[in-house]
């Protein structure tokens, strides 16, 4: 069509208001991509399932789909080999496949829209991955301290060291008051003051539980990693599903709104 007839028809001010409803960021471009199409055939399916959506729409008003603004980066994440996405991005990506399949189950529910069904029948389910998500990350975005054996374990131990460090500064502390031995400080130098006037000493009767404490935090930071690595992996595993399914939202958002 002529971008001129374009013009007179506002047909842009058309498509900036269909993809105002979109509710998905893909639904959204695929929306202002739009063109005048003009094949016969492709007319008329297009406005049959338009026409059938209205009347779902109708019936069923709520849409319950949704999907976080970045889902296209999560998903070219995703397509990256040996990433792990963060626990907030796999909480997003899951809940954003939960959300196609309860639109999916609505509409197989309502049972007399075959277009609809149609498109809502390629959809896959990802059930077990979103479960054992859900076990090992919290609503908030972090990884549960029980989430495995291994990180389960960290903590207590970290905290049995971090009393011991306690404990042997309060000794050292002590020590050196009742022997008036100020001046007496065993231990190693991290830096000093501005003006060079008080030293940084770690007593070296604590490097050894310090280390051990820096030892568990770097093996719960590689803990952590393991796991996110492990629950975006399953999703990975998969990746043909959650393309098509992607797909099957954006087509339904293109069509509610």
């Amino acid at each position: 069509m002529h971008r001129g007839a374009l013009r007179a028809l506002e047909f842009e001010k058309i498509v900036a208001a269909a993809a105002s409803y979109a509710l998905t960021p893909t639904g959204a471009a695929r929306l202002q991509a739009v063109v005048p199409e003009t094949d016969e055939g492709r007319i008329q399916r297009a406005q049959d399932h338009t026409a059938e959506t209205v009347r779902y729409l109708q019936k069923q008003p709520v849409f319950p789909l949704r999907a976080p603004e970045n889902l296209e980066e999560l998903l070219a994440l995703l397509a990256i080999e040996g990433r792990a996405l963060e626990a907030s991005q796999l909480l997003a990506l899951a809940g954003f496949l939960e959300s196609v399949e309860h639109v999916a189950i609505a509409i197989r529910q309502a049972s007399t829209f075959p277009r609809l069904l149609a498109i809502v029948g390629r959809t896959a389910t990802f059930g077990p991955e979103v479960r054992e998500l859900r076990r090992q990350i919290d609503e908030s975005g972090e990884v549960l301290d029980d989430a495995t054996p291994a990180l389960r374990s960290i903590p207590e131990r970290s905290r049995r060291q971090r009393a011991r460090l306690r404990e042997g500064l309060d000794g050292f502390l002590r020590g050196l008051v009742r022997a008036e031995h100020k001046a007496a400080l065993p231990g190693i130098v991290h830096g000093s003051s501005a003006s060079g006037a008080t030293l940084f000493v770690e007593p070296l009767a604590t490097v050894d539980i310090n280390n051990d404490i820096v030892a568990l935090e770097e093996q719960e930071r590689q803990e952590v990693h393991r796991i996110l690595l492990a629950l975006t992996d399953r999703f990975r595993g998969r990746h043909h599903a959650v393309a098509t399914t992607t797909e099957v939202a954006t087509e339904l958002d293109v069509l509610q709104a």
